[in-house]
């Protein structure tokens, strides 16, 4: 059951068209310079709740996709950090469920 849940959560990001990019990266571009900015990240909804390694790895992730340096995402970078982030979560969420598997034998 866990596999078939990681297929279709791969599955949909990678169905994803630019417009629903385009939507994700307007949402979040505080500044409306068209671009993502790493504070920008840190403001956007629930980031302030995830665990701190969680943040280690998406800051990780956007140094990552910034292929250029400038210290900004452009929306082809910002589709590789949001399939990272996506994948970043996917692994906790299956270790959380794995480990409450566990934990129920």
């Amino acid at each position: 059951m866990l596999k078939l849940a990681v297929v279709a959560m791969a599955w949909r990001i990678f169905a994803m068209k630019d417009s629903d990019f385009e939507a994700l990266l307007d949402n979040m571009d505080l500044s409306r310079d068209g671009t993502i900015h790493w504070h920008e990240v840190m403001h956007s909804e629930g980031f302030d709740r995830l665990p701190k390694d969680v943040k280690k790895k998406f800051q990780k992730a956007f140094t990552k996709a910034d292929r250029d340096e400038d210290l900004v995402l452009t929306m082809e970078e910002f589709k590789h950090f949001y399939r990272d982030t996506e994948r970043i979560m996917e692994q906790r969420d299956l270790k959380l469920v794995c480990r409450g598997t566990q934990d129920s034998v």
